[in-house]
């Protein structure tokens, strides 16, 4: 405190010494001033009183800065003591901020890894119902396939069978046979029909758990035990890794579109690698 004590005082002395220091440059600043204002420059005597005028005033300038380099010594050497110590404990506090900060990064990091692995888990487990379910689905379309086609030769040996009978003379069996012919085509496409939508079922049942990725929640919160609270920013990012793979529709976009495209959820894009970073933030 008594050290502190006398360096307001001598501060108080510097600036009384520079208000009359102040006083005598102003006097010259103003005197150049207006001297300058009526300068005209007609003969080549004005020039000489021009060209003098113009070094009068940058000894003043320089007179002035150097005035004010010595003024401003004492203030900076008051202003340096008292930043030192807020700066020393500032930097300590940053450091220890920035070890603590790494550690909930490292934290946030592998607790989202483990949530990301048991996500991926529950995809694949989620892709293999849906393999077998598609694989269930794929064989009931062959019988049906099969059926379809073992109709359609029936409908074509009743057909045969019905030409044959009618150019024997016998009109009534050959009558018979084609109407035989005629159901077997119907239900031949009736068949065909229940396949392809067996096959489309099928294509359906694995696009479904394709393009519903489950992926790790994003957002992490935190509350400290006296009602501070923080958060684990997870950024994504991006880099070209090989450009002769890059898509062409993706090598004419702009950064910050493919920035918003990775944003929104874009995971793979040939030739790049796509990445994320968490950064622990605490308010």
């Amino acid at each position: 405190m008594e050290q502190h004590s006398e360096t307001q005082a001598s501060v108080q002395n510097d600036l009384r010494l520079i208000v009359l220091r102040d006083i005598e440059l102003a006097g010259k600043a103003k005197e150049l001033i207006l001297a300058g204002q009526d300068v005209r420059i007609e003969t080549e005597q004005d020039v000489s009183i021009a060209v003098e005028h113009i070094n009068r005033i940058n000894q003043c300038s320089k007179l002035m800065e150097a005035e004010r380099a010595e003024r401003l010594l004492p203030l900076r050497n008051a202003t340096e003591q008292i930043n030192a110590p807020y700066r020393e404990h500032k930097t300590g506090l940053m450091a220890v901020k920035e070890n603590i900060t790494a550690m909930l990064d490292k934290w946030h990091a592998n607790k989202k890894r483990i949530a990301q692995e048991k996500a991926d888990a529950e995809q694949k487990e989620r892709e293999a119902v849906a393999m077998a379910e598609a694989k269930k689905i794929e064989d009931e379309r062959l019988e049906r396939e099969q059926e379809a086609q073992r109709l359609e030769n029936l409908r074509l040996e009743r057909e045969s069978e019905a030409k044959r009978l009618k150019e024997q003379g016998d009109a009534e069996a050959a009558a018979v046979a084609q109407v035989a012919a005629a159901q077997a085509a119907v239900e031949s496409k009736q068949k065909a029909d229940e396949a392809e939508a067996k096959r489309i079922e099928a294509e359906q049942v694995m696009q479904n758990a394709a393009d519903a990725p489950i992926e790790a929640p994003e957002a992490v919160t935190m509350k400290g035990i006296h009602g501070s609270s923080g958060s684990a920013r997870t950024t994504w990012h991006w880099e070209i890794t090989d450009i002769s793979k890059v898509p062409e529709e993706f090598i004419t976009v702009k950064e910050k579109e493919l920035n918003a495209l990775v944003k929104a959820g874009r995971r793979e894009i040939p030739g790049l690698r796509i990445y994320s970073s968490t950064k622990t933030v605490v308010r």
